[in-house]
């Protein structure tokens, strides 16, 4: 038909979502953080060849390459994020917690209660 456009039926690549991926150095300077704190930590990544957010099965643990739970591919992970978990909740993880972002993971020392 004259006049009507075609839109495209196949999307080139997996679609992108901001995951808010922290680059490798930052990602494990947060997780040290949290894990000084009481915290376990679990590591998250994001598949490049299909876009599945991942997670590895061990805690406190960041390997370099992961396998995507999705496509079965390998992933070099270069960014990634993290869950934090506890089997026994603290006063001071829960002090913690409710620190603003930029203060939980600042540079300083954050003094812990006993």
């Amino acid at each position: 038909m004259a006049g009507t456009k075609r839109r495209a039926t196949t999307t080139p690549g997996p679609d992108s979502i901001d995951y808010g991926d922290l680059p490798r150095v930052e990602l494990m300077r947060r997780a040290q953080i949290a894990y000084r704190i009481g915290w376990d930590v679990r590591f998250k990544f994001t598949c490049v060849a299909c876009g599945t957010r991942c997670a590895f099965a061990d805690l406190n643990k960041l390997w370099t390459e992961g396998e995507c739970s999705s496509c079965g591919r390998s992933t070099t992970v270069a960014r990634g994020g993290f869950m934090l978990q506890a089997s026994r909740l603290t006063q001071a993880m829960k002090d913690w917690m409710v620190l603003p972002e930029q203060v939980r993971f600042a540079d300083a020392p954050i003094p812990l209660a006993s």
